[in-house]
């Protein structure tokens, strides 16, 4: 099931890439009154990585897990709010 959460980006992205080489992000989104933790994968995590900075406003699309009592997304779709541009 794809979750649609929009909020304000309170840490700037990390870029890593795991040993297969595959491209991973994390940052923290906050929407009242939850913290969510958004992992991106692939070309989105490069791609985000460039664009998204903290203060941002945003919605992320994607499956929404629970581990730790933390919400976590990993996101298939990035937008910015009030802008039609899909990253």
């Amino acid at each position: 099931m794809t979750t649609k959460i929009e909020g304000v980006v309170t840490t700037n992205p990390e870029l890593s890439y795991t040993s297969e080489g595959q491209a991973t992000n994390f940052f923290l989104i906050k929407t009242n009154p939850d913290t969510i933790f958004i992992q991106v994968y692939n070309q989105l995590a490069e791609v985000s990585q460039k664009y998204i900075q903290k203060g941002c406003k945003i919605r992320v699309e994607g499956p929404l897990t629970t581990r730790n009592n933390k919400l976590f997304v990993t996101a298939k779709k990035i937008y910015f709010l009030g802008k039609e541009k899909e990253i």
